[in-house]
């Protein structure tokens, strides 16, 4: 569902123009709906409208296809089923750390690990972009993450 432009702007400008799952900037972002319209339908009934702020984020097209109609992922340490992060509710430092000169996204919590294993943050895609950043970084003011 395409949301209004002004709307989009406000979800831009809180994100800071960085994908809220993945943290990388300098991408073009999408605005993802956290709880999928696929699962609002679905919902009986629902809850709240779609395109409520509450339920959208800015998005990486990388995340956003990769999380597409999920709520949920595994954790790979015990296997157990785990709500995916909540860019609304969740604090993004409470769930994710960095690890290798920022290069590698690690999750802390469950919620954390589930979400890096189901959008695969550290696939190839993610790990030049973060390299790029952090050159960026040192040659200039501009700071990342």
């Amino acid at each position: 569902m395409p949301v209004s432009r002004t709307l989009r702007q406000r979800i831009l400008n809180q994100a800071h123009y960085r994908c809220e799952y993945c943290q990388i900037a300098e991408w073009p972002l999408t605005i993802d709906h956290v709880v999928p319209v696929v699962a609002w339908r679905s919902a009986t009934p629902p809850a709240f409208a779609p395109d409520d702020p509450s339920n959208l984020a800015a998005a990486c097209s990388h995340c956003n296809r990769a999380k597409w109609g999920a709520t949920i992922g595994y954790d790979p340490e015990t296997a157990a089923e785990q709500p995916l992060f909540h860019p609304r509710r969740d604090r993004w430092d409470a769930h994710f750390a960095w690890a290798d000169n920022y290069l590698l996204l690690v999750g802390l919590t469950p919620v954390g690990r589930a979400t890096v294993a189901r959008l695969r943050l550290n696939r190839d895609a993610y790990r030049r972009q973060r390299s790029l950043l952090r050159a960026a970084t040192r040659a200039s003011e501009t700071a990342w993450p």
